[in-house]
């Protein structure tokens, strides 16, 4: 709270505490991606190389000698420090309280934690798996394939068009790795086929984004919302209302919290 005298410098403080806060979000929410391939980048080394590992970009730099291995040694201590910072962030954002304005508040730490460990994995293999293009796709294919799945079954986000624009973006995000793993897996080497690869990612990524929504949209209203609308049906019924077992039974408890994330009567009757 501020005194009466300091009420003149409120105005300024709120835009300071704005302004922090959207960069923050901006940074761990986002940049952070960048910022992790930038540091894992120093470990893209191919360690089954004749003559020593190397760099997987600089051939005459030496992983394992000074001063790249003091080099490696420095971004491998930052980067899991820096990844703890950020799944302690990604915390943060987790808030009970479904009429919520935080855009990323998410009631699901659990889920939330566990997407950002599978976000990360996929940066650290995509960056530092180069040497081992056999296997990259389909540790990519997996992760992808893990977060798509969860985000659309689970419904993170209690925004509705933030959980459709995300399951579009991972539904792309898998489309692109299938397509890498059948460049690599079969037709390593010829340009005119990875060229209509290229292009199959120019003009397939935006229908299977589309798709992706789509389905993130018929699976909160057609299955999430089940629940939901017959909670909403009690509520209108009073005569339901001595015996709320047979209104809806909740198969676990995360069930519990899915209502009040998607469904804004659920939202109204919980205030």
């Amino acid at each position: 709270m501020l005194k009466k005298e300091e009420n003149t410098h409120k105005w300024w403080m709120k835009r300071l505490l704005s302004f922090l806060e959207v960069s923050s979000l901006v940074l761990f929410s986002v940049f952070w991606v960048s910022m992790l391939d930038y540091m894992v980048f120093l470990l893209d080394c191919d360690w089954y190389a004749i003559g020593g590992p190397h760099h997987m970009e600089w051939h005459d730099v030496k992983c394992l000698e000074m001063p790249h291995l003091a080099n490696m040694a420095f971004a491998g201590t930052t980067c899991l420090v820096f990844m703890a910072v950020t799944l302690l962030l990604s915390v943060s954002d987790t808030d009970l309280n479904p009429m919520s304005r935080n855009i990323t508040a998410s009631p699901t730490a659990g889920t939330s934690i566990m997407l950002l460990v599978s976000k990360m994995v996929m940066v650290v293999v995509s960056t530092a798996l180069d040497s081992k293009p056999e296997v990259q796709p389909v540790l990519m294919i997996l992760c992808a394939g893990t977060i798509t799945y969860f985000l659309l079954r689970r419904a993170v986000y209690y925004s509705d068009c933030l959980n459709h624009v995300w399951v579009g973006l991972w539904m792309g995000l898998l489309f692109v790795c299938g397509l890498l793993f059948e460049g690599w897996h079969g037709h390593a080497g010829q340009e005119a086929y990875l060229t209509k690869l290229t292009w199959a990612v120019l003009y397939g990524i935006f229908p299977a984004v589309a798709v992706g929504m789509l389905m993130s949209w018929l699976h909160m209203n057609k299955w999430l919302r089940r629940g939901a609308r017959k909670l909403e049906a009690a509520c209108n019924d009073p005569s339901s209302h001595s015996n709320l077992r047979a209104v809806y039974r909740f198969k676990s408890p995360e069930q519990v919290g899915v209502p009040a994330g998607v469904c804004l009567p659920v939202k109204r009757l919980l205030i």
